[in-house]
């Protein structure tokens, strides 16, 4: 095992083990996922993304393996901003260090490659480890009222953060 990972341009052949992921009940619970994930309509979401010019979208590898996803989406030209998100679907290569390589790799994408002033994010409040890893990298929670309360009525409790690219480039 070499330890590192590679983001590629998430194809149509990454959506079966995708599929797999977001079928779990734990990973429903984790990353806020809701209602029942069928496989026709995981095909038509990542079909109907993939053509989206508001968001670009990665398949994470480790070890030449498709490990989870992540990508930019929210994508706002004007103001320089974008959402992250990112995911180790693999249950079993998690706590390997590949989300937070996978972090730095979209981070760094999105502010130099990119151009955004600011990326934001949310997550679910009680993954703490992802909220730690944000916040070593320099994201800040923004207040209660800043958040969606879309959240709320879905019966999820979240953290929104926010990380400019300034303050990336000082952690």
């Amino acid at each position: 095992m070499n330890n590192q990972i590679i983001l590629k341009k998430f194809e149509l052949g990454n959506i079966e083990s995708t599929f797999f992921w977001v079928s779990q009940e734990e990973f429903k619970k984790t990353f806020l996922l809701r209602g029942e994930i069928t496989k026709e309509g995981n095909f038509n979401y990542f079909s109907k993304n993939l053509n989206d010019e508001s968001q670009i979208i990665f398949a994470i590898y480790a070890d030449e393996k498709h490990v989870g996803n992540c990508g930019l989406k929210n994508i706002d030209e004007k103001n320089k901003e974008a959402e992250l998100w990112i995911y180790i679907g693999d249950v079993n290569c998690r706590g390997k260090g590949w989300g937070k390589m996978a972090l730095l790799s979209l981070l760094n994408f999105g502010f130099f490659e990119q151009g955004f002033l600011k990326i934001s994010l949310h997550v679910a409040a009680s993954n703490i480890a992802a909220i730690n890893l944000y916040t070593k990298y320099g994201f800040v929670e923004l207040d209660e009222k800043n958040i969606d309360k879309q959240w709320e009525e879905r019966g999820f409790e979240i953290k929104k953060m926010e990380l400019c690219r300034a303050n990336f480039l000082n952690a």
